[in-house]
């Protein structure tokens, strides 16, 4: 993504009701997969940005973040994150077999080549073991929010569920999510799209929220979390899949 953008998340990933609903959309999901009691997992979050999932993470075990981005590691290196490594997704820094867990949420759709990111996730992954991923859904709301992230596609439910099938993974689960604003977003982003930039580089489409609105927001996808730990949705502006190896 554009450098500036990175502040920007790190700023957001604490509070921003995007954000803040993933990670309950997330870990609903692994309580389902990973009930109290297990033994500590060994974990590598993949893209994992400026840190902000880490902490979640951490309630399943040992988590070691990867990015490709120096500017990303230091600002993982601010929120005290020691256990980050510079790598790419399609050359991980870890054995054959080694992992209990890979998280890749919004990842996949950076890469010049998904599939090679799937089959390399594969590799790490001991047998009986889980990726989770989420991607954005739908190239018809494409906007300057992609372009300033560096997006390369969106996915469609099929396509992302034969891309990973197709690496060798099974597919346990796999739904649309973030749900109910999905007809607001759409007219956002179509608009933001059609619109010019006033800027020399796009910008991202998170929209400052008064704090009861982003508040409201993220309880909405705190339920959504809930129903998706057992069911699915027809629609989104989110792809979440669980696969295992």
């Amino acid at each position: 993504m554009n450098l500036e953008e990175y502040a920007g998340q790190f700023e957001l990933e604490e509070r921003y009701w995007w954000f803040v609903g993933r990670r309950r959309i997330v870990a609903s999901l692994l309580q389902t997969l990973f009930p109290p009691g297990r033994d500590p997992l060994r974990i590598a979050d993949v893209g994992c940005g400026t840190g902000g999932n880490l902490g979640l993470l951490d309630r399943w075990g040992e988590v070691t973040g990867v990015d490709s981005s120096p500017e990303a590691l230091r600002f993982c290196s601010q929120r005290g994150r020691a256990n980050v490594v510079r790598g790419s997704a399609d050359r991980l820094p870890f054995a054959e077999a080694s992992l209990d867990l890979v998280t890749a949420l919004d990842v996949l759709e950076h890469l010049q080549d998904d599939r090679a990111a799937l089959a390399e996730f594969r590799r790490v992954l001991r047998p009986g073991g889980h990726l989770v991923l989420t991607v954005p859904a739908y190239r018809f709301i494409w906007s300057e929010h992609d372009e300033a992230l560096h997006h390369k596609r969106r996915y469609v439910l099929g396509e992302v569920r034969q891309k990973v099938a197709g690496s060798g993974l099974e597919v346990r689960r796999i739904s649309y999510a973030i749900s109910a604003i999905l007809p607001v977003a759409i007219v956002f982003r179509i608009l933001q799209g059609l619109r010019p930039s006033r800027e020399d580089r796009p910008k991202t489409g998170y929209v400052a929220l008064p704090g009861f609105a982003n508040a409201l927001l993220a309880s909405y996808l705190g339920l959504e979390a809930r129903w998706l730990a057992r069911a699915s949705l027809p629609a989104g502006l989110s792809i979440v899949c669980v696969a295992r190896r």
